[in-house]
């Protein structure tokens, strides 16, 4: 296994891992959606959501990074 290949079975297992953490997010989020009045959520709720937010964009950011590693591999 190459060096490259090395790396993308790395970044598919931090991957994976990262997944469970967003669906953990993404549940306790659905216990306060759909959100009505952003003025009454609850110091909690606000964390719910933001923490949300960073995993999803987290994932996406590292998702983008192993398609594009997959893509160099295959042109390789």
């Amino acid at each position: 296994m190459t060096e490259h290949l090395r790396l993308l079975a790395k970044q598919l297992k931090h991957l994976k891992q990262m997944r469970k953490y967003l669906e953990y997010s993404a549940q306790r989020v659905q216990h306060i959606l759909p959100i009505t009045d952003w003025q009454n959520l609850s110091l909690e709720q606000h964390e719910t959501l933001a923490a949300f937010r960073v995993r999803f964009s987290e994932f996406q950011e590292h998702l983008g990074k192993t398609m594009r590693a997959i893509a160099i591999e295959r042109r390789s």
